[in-house]
């Protein structure tokens, strides 16, 4: 069966979208500089926390590898339209999806705080998994 372009591009659209927050996120570990936010307190909380970083490499900044890496698997299918690039891509964004939701764990129960920019990660996230999951049924 044929993808439709449509869900190829809105998965594209959130890739690019996770990889531009997480760029952010990324840059401003490196400033040393707290992002502004405006429409969660604490945020601040989630950002300089234990969890915020890998040994000294920041989370955003695997978010950047799992978006980078999502792109350039979404360009290779539509270059060659190899259905087995796409499922590669979907069981990336599977592993992706399970990272999302131990971040919002930590977030709600253990840090009792939410950070806006990782909401958006995780929206993305979520929005490429359930197109993932439709595509894999529908193969």
């Amino acid at each position: 069966m044929q993808i439709n372009r449509w869900l190829i591009i809105v998965l594209f659209s959130a890739a690019l979208i996770g990889f531009a927050d997480s760029a952010y996120l990324t840059a401003q570990h490196i400033r040393d500089v707290i992002p502004p936010c405006v429409v969660l307190n604490n945020c601040e909380l989630v950002l300089t926390s234990k969890y915020a970083s890998v040994g000294p490499v920041p989370v955003s900044a695997l978010g950047i590898l799992y978006y980078g890496t999502l792109l350039v698997l979404l360009i290779a299918y539509l270059d060659v339209w190899n259905r087995r690039i796409l499922h590669w891509a979907c069981w990336l964004v599977s592993a992706g999806m399970l990272a999302s939701l131990y971040f919002v764990y930590v977030q709600l129960f253990i840090l009792g705080a939410l950070c806006p920019y990782c909401l958006i990660s995780t929206l993305m996230t979520l929005i490429l998994f359930s197109i993932s999951v439709y595509i894999m049924r529908i193969d």
